[in-house]
């Protein structure tokens, strides 16, 4: 299980900056792992649909994937500052987890930290504790779903402006389950309906 932080790009270099162990790493070194296995709807952040619906300076968007390749991956973005456009940043924590494991973070000492990353860091470290994750309703319930359920992309927000979508959300689900009790409810009435006519 390995694990790394994408730090935000507040110059706009367009650069993914991965840190880990002490030391800066490219994204496949972070993780072992390529990008171009990477499903599309993966996002190395937090897709900008989802950044303006969730105001709160406090909210957390994660992401969970099963690669073709066997590997679990886990992504938890949270925002981090602002760029030198005056735009959102996000601080990511991304970590390959074996099938069916536990997702933890390990807190690092982040070289030039500013108070944003900082703060950012530290949300991201509470918000993944056990103590913690049950107040994160959205994060726990993807997290749960990954455990049980057959697809292959998670992620805790929907989003509805969001071009690749991933397969399983907290409001796919809530839909799913409408279709579902709908879809019995129909059958009931029609069973009723033949046996008492």
């Amino acid at each position: 299980m390995s694990s790394c932080w994408l730090l935000p790009d507040t110059r706009q270099s367009g650069e993914i900056r991965a840190f880990r162990d002490g030391a800066y790493v490219t994204l496949e070194e972070g993780l072992d792992i390529s990008l171009r296995d990477l499903p599309a709807c993966f996002a190395l952040g937090v897709p900008e649909s989802i950044l303006e619906a969730n105001t709160n300076p406090e909210f957390v968007y994660a992401q969970y994937a099963r690669l073709a390749s066997g590997v679990d991956l886990f992504a938890c973005s949270t925002r981090a500052g602002n760029d030198v456009a005056g735009r959102t940043v996000v601080l990511t924590y991304l970590q390959r987890v074996n099938r069916g494991g536990v997702v933890s973070v390990l807190a690092e000492s982040l070289p030039d930290t500013t108070p944003a990353l900082y703060a950012a860091m530290s949300r991201l470290v509470e918000c993944l504790s056990p103590a913690a994750l049950s107040r994160r309703v959205n994060v726990q319930t993807m997290l749960h779903a990954a455990r049980h359920d057959r697809y292959s992309t998670y992620a805790s927000e929907s989003g509805d402006r969001v071009l690749n979508r991933p397969e399983w959300t907290p409001k796919k689900k809530a839909a799913r389950q409408k279709v579902v009790g709908l879809s019995l409810l129909g059958f009931a009435a029609l069973t009723f309906f033949l046996l008492s006519g």
